[in-house]
């Protein structure tokens, strides 16, 4: 619960300011793996019928959350002007998780 309210007051600011692009999908209302992947194609079949290269990166980011550096993400959110209070109960969060 503690994770989805973080995660919903991140979202609702850096959506807001319009830090999160169109094209991100992860974690996003609306916003699915499977709309990427048909997105993916229709690229694809565009580049076949305008004779032009198609070229995708992917990455399998499942346990980014894991090894992100601490203190660089809460130097980010400071950059990105995020809310003190905000910021500090995340490094709160980020913390008590280190000591579990």
């Amino acid at each position: 619960m503690y994770e989805k309210i973080l995660k919903t007051r991140l979202s609702d600011y850096l959506f807001g300011k319009g830090l999160i692009i169109n094209e991100q999908f992860g974690f996003r209302p609306n916003h699915s793996c499977p709309q990427q992947a048909l997105r993916l194609v229709e690229y694809i079949t565009e580049g076949f019928k305008t004779k032009k290269r198609t070229v995708a990166v992917f990455f399998d980011v499942a346990k980014a959350f894991d090894r992100v550096w601490h203190a660089g993400l809460i130097h980010k959110l400071y950059l990105l002007k995020v809310s003190d209070r905000l910021v500090l109960t995340i490094y709160n969060y980020l913390t008590e998780t280190l000591r579990i």
